[in-house]
């Protein structure tokens, strides 16, 4: 597919917590398409998670569960939403998470989101602008000069990843990037609406909490940018990181899980 040719469905969805697989859901849903010839349409919804939000959620999007209850639930508009993205080109930012979740929301209809491209707005930022240092979407986007919204509501930061990611398909286009297959940090959402190459980290990290389980892991730097591979020992999970003792620092440290590249049981365990 051309790019220039391609209609995008930029989506993002705030959640109770960040793990769909030990029962957090979509608690709000928000997408923006655009066609070839820049014709916008929205697509923006509350939904009533059927649980309550938590303390961790609530404090960086500030949707409360009062504000949910008599929502929709997402059952009941997930058909509408897949409608509504339909022969598009997904992008999001931090893509893993966000299609974790809507993965989660088909349940045994996940295999809708077969063969579709899907782009992470998130890692082209890094490829393309490697200076910045901290790649979070409002670190990017003053960094572009991109006025920011309300962060942390899903409609402000579809608006903000948008404007982000035309900055960097002008860049690739610069570089002679003409076809969606070709940028970097896209991938083609297998039978399970998920890279076919990432692995169901929070299950292993929890069962490496349990048993005391040394990992490998390739994380990135929110500094540097650089990526190292080191052993770890498991010990909590919170809201945003992994509490764990690090075998390179022979020190316990927190290791944010949205810089955890790949998870893996380590073979040569330090006991």
């Amino acid at each position: 597919m051309e790019i220039d040719n391609v209609t995008f469905t930029v989506l993002d969805v705030e959640t109770t917590g960040l793990y769909p697989h030990w029962g957090d859901r979509i608690c709000e849903i928000g997408a923006l398409k655009v066609s070839p010839k820049g014709e916008r349409k929205t697509f923006e919804m509350l939904v009533d998670p059927e649980k309550p939000v938590s303390p961790g959620a609530y404090a960086v999007n500030r949707i409360s569960s009062d504000m949910l209850n008599g929502k929709p639930r997402i059952a009941e508009i997930i058909d509408e939403f897949m409608d509504f993205i339909r022969d598009t080109v997904i992008v999001a930012y931090n893509a893993r998470f966000d299609m974790g979740f809507i993965d989660s929301a088909l349940g045994e209809n996940r295999n809708q989101l077969t063969g579709y491209y899907i782009v992470d707005a998130l890692q082209l930022a890094r490829n393309l602008f490697p200076s910045i240092g901290k790649y979070n979407l409002s670190s990017v986007a003053r960094y572009l000069d991109i006025r920011i919204r309300d962060e942390h509501r899903a409609m402000a930061d579809v608006e903000t990843t948008w404007e982000v990611f035309r900055k960097e398909l002008e860049l690739l286009k610069e570089k002679g990037i003409k076809k969606v297959r070709d940028i970097s940090s896209v991938y083609i959402a297998n039978a399970t609406g998920k890279e076919s190459s990432d692995s169901d980290m929070e299950l292993l990290l929890q069962n490496a909490i349990v048993d005391s389980t040394p990992l490998k892991i390739r994380y990135r730097s929110i500094w540097d940018n650089k990526v190292s591979v080191r052993t770890i020992t498991p010990k909590a999970l919170k809201e945003s990181y992994l509490v764990a003792y690090c075998h390179l620092r022979q020190a316990r440290r927190n290791f944010r899980l949205d810089c955890i590249l790949h998870v893996e049981e380590d073979p040569l365990t330090i006991r």
